[in-house]
């Protein structure tokens, strides 16, 4: 549940006397059934795309989104905790593109921004997501891109380089990346030795 005040003294008399109810064993009505009272994201963004205007993308993407997500989920269960969970969700279960999740991620960004703008969330969760939310770990890209198996072309002067780079010896590497000759197809050889 989400309180605002007009000034810090109204809201201090607010908290006097919801002290005094519950000192008398007195459970208010706003706080008897917080999970009734917590408003459902699904009406809320569906306020939000009659109230506001969309883009088309938006427009399309909401409803995908929100089909993908649990039913009966409330404002209040979305934290800083649920917006990495679903991200992790998207890349590692439902293996979408990091360009779809971007997108996603987007749209209930707005939808999210405009629902703290008139009151309804303290904030935007999605908000405090690092920037690159989704782009690939390793792991998820180990597991979701599977390496090519195709031949390369390895020249023998390299060959020496490339057995430093497996031995994890990584000045190499660096040296390479930074002057920029050949590095793709160093990757390649050194993934099929």
């Amino acid at each position: 549940m989400y309180l605002s005040f007009t000034s810090e003294a109204e809201g201090d008399e607010y908290v006097r006397h919801l002290e005094a109810l519950l000192d008398r064993g007195v459970v208010p009505e706003e706080l008897a059934n917080t999970k009734a009272a917590a408003k459902d994201l699904r009406s809320q963004v569906s306020e939000y795309r009659s109230a506001q205007h969309i883009s088309v993308d938006d427009e399309q993407q909401l409803p995908v989104l929100l089909s993908r997500l649990p039913i009966g989920i409330t404002l209040p269960q979305l934290t800083f905790t649920w917006a990495t969970e679903w991200v992790t969700t998207m890349k590692r279960e439902q293996n979408l593109a990091p360009s779809t999740i971007r997108h996603y991620v987007g749209a209930l960004s707005r939808a999210l921004d405009w629902l703290a703008a008139h009151g309804a969330l303290p904030m935007n969760p999605l908000r405090l997501l690092p920037a690159p939310s989704a782009v690939g770990t390793s792991s998820v890209i180990a597991v979701s891109k599977p390496l090519s198996t195709s031949p390369c072309r390895c020249f023998p002067s390299r060959l020496g380089q490339l057995r430093s780079v497996l031995s994890c010896r990584w000045t190499w590497w660096r040296s390479l990346a930074l002057r920029g000759d050949g590095m793709v197809s160093a990757r390649r050889c050194a993934l099929m030795l």
